[in-house]
């Protein structure tokens, strides 16, 4: 790459690390040079990871991080799934596609409701769910996150069925595009009639 003249680069992709701090899922979110981001995929499987811990348990966990290359070395910067991306267009040769210029808007394939379950019904536990996540070029959902939920059961039943879903490949300008999507449910009883 020096052959060419490039000097640095950055790498940004969202690591989904379990419980047993096995990585379970890597996406690239953006890259400068589709080189750096092959490095950072070839080398991730020789990494140690450690989730995070709730109550003393490890937790599935969602991370964020951004790999910078540069002629002195590479420096590695990692964020919470929470924060927010910087993401600069017009530097960066990949990034999200923005759902507003999609050929068109995302579509469904596979999309069960995450389901109310009756015995939540019956005690009038409602609430909002609200989720981000990817769609990647060949449909499927990527790196699902709980961004605010008021009760962990609808969270749980929310993120669950998100996970199976599956769009029509998004596209922009013709090619197949990532892009960021949030997602919200509100959990309300019927009104009784």
């Amino acid at each position: 790459m020096l052959r060419r003249g490039v000097t640095h680069g950055e790498v940004q992709a969202i690591l989904k690390i379990g419980p047993d701090a096995r990585l379970q899922d890597t996406l690239v979110t953006a890259y400068t040079n589709k080189a750096f981001a092959d490095a950072v995929l070839a080398a991730l499987p020789q990494g140690v990871f450690r989730p995070r811990l709730v109550d003393g348990r490890p937790v599935t966990t969602i991370a964020a991080v951004t790999v910078r290359f540069e002629v002195q070395g590479l420096l590695v910067i990692e964020r919470f799934a929470s924060d927010d991306v910087e993401f600069r267009p017009g530097v960066l040769a990949y990034q999200p596609c923005d759902p507003t210029r999609l050929d068109q808007p995302l579509q469904t394939m596979f999309a069960p409701s995450p389901g109310y379950p009756r015995e939540l019904r019956d005690q009038a536990v409602q609430g909002r769910v609200e989720l981000e996540y990817y769609v990647d070029e060949s449909g499927r959902v990527r790196v699902p996150i709980v961004t605010q939920a008021g009760n962990d059961t609808l969270a749980s039943l929310s993120l669950a069925a998100v996970e199976r879903w599956r769009f029509v490949p998004p596209c922009s300008q013709g090619r197949p595009v990532l892009v960021r999507v949030r997602q919200t449910f509100l959990f309300q009883p019927a009104a009784e009639s």
